[in-house]
């Protein structure tokens, strides 16, 4: 092999590599900035889970203490106007 024919496969394989390593990195940054917004998006979500769970535990609460006696009759009493029995009524005139 000669010296000019050394020179040009070193000069096309140095390219090559530069080519190559030049591609790696933006891939490598690319994935970074994939993965960035990903873990933002995942927190997000995180975020949205913790306020639904806490609003579906509030609305739990929210129906068991409406079915409950005391609640219903409370109810039925300042809403309907509903007596139980041997409760004494006054009426105002």
């Amino acid at each position: 092999m000669t010296a000019q024919k050394l020179k040009k496969v070193v000069r096309i394989s140095t390219t090559l590599v530069i080519v190559f390593i030049v591609f790696a990195v933006i891939m490598i940054t690319y994935q970074l900035v994939k993965i960035n917004t990903l873990n933002k998006r995942l927190a997000e979500l995180d975020r949205q889970s913790a306020s639904l769970t806490q609003t579906a535990e509030q609305l739990e609460r929210g129906i068991e203490i409406r079915q409950t006696s005391s609640y219903i009759e409370q109810t039925a009493r300042e809403q309907y106007n509903l007596s139980a029995e041997g409760d004494k009524i006054y009426i105002q005139q």
